[in-house]
């Protein structure tokens, strides 16, 4: 997977020349706030397959396809009621605020000789994500704050004085907030 920022752009952030086993630990922490990113807003922020499962296709109902805008449909199978694998075809994408819903053709219907009572009777694989070059700046700058407050606090308490936990950035979430699927 690759990250929307470079190691190369980290060391610049924060201003430090670094050797390769520095760099190898700026990897880590870029790949975590960039994690840290994706959990927040609840997109891809990288071009990845996914695999969902679901329980059924319902009378007409869409499926919601998580990680943000659908690039592609790899493809849609379901164990029909005497459990054979079957893969369906007709199918299309609608996006809204966001999110991938899989609905069937126009004019058509899910089938109906799905199997019942389990849970991964129907799986759909699909390409979601952006390319990390695509990344909206504010979702750059909040991974190299989170990735800048890792490289600078490598451990859970700072002790001094007195002892102070450290807490998530508030201005990265700030900066995330706007592209948080809902």
């Amino acid at each position: 997977m690759s990250n929307p920022i470079s190691t190369a752009e980290l060391m610049q952030h924060l201003r430090f020349t670094a050797d390769s086993s520095e760099l190898t630990e700026a990897e880590i922490m870029i790949g975590t706030a960039t994690a840290f990113a994706e959990q927040y807003t609840g997109r891809k922020l990288s071009s990845q397959t996914v695999v969902m499962n679901f329980e059924t296709l319902s009378s007409n109902s869409p499926l919601k396809l998580t990680g943000g805008p659908v690039s592609s449909i790899t493809s849609v199978q379901y164990y029909d009621s005497s459990f054979n694998l079957q893969t369906l075809t007709d199918y299309r994408i609608i996006h809204r605020n966001g999110i991938g819903y899989l609905y069937p053709v126009i004019g058509g219907e899910w089938p109906t000789d799905v199997a019942t009572a389990d849970p991964e009777t129907v799986t759909i694989t699909y390409v979601v994500g952006m390319s990390p070059a695509d990344a909206p700046s504010p979702v750059k700058s909040a991974i190299l704050l989170i990735a800048a407050s890792l490289w600078e606090n490598r451990e859970n308490e700072i002790v001094g004085t007195n002892i102070k936990s450290l807490k998530p950035i508030l201005a990265a979430k700030d900066l995330l907030h706007p592209y948080k699927l809902r």
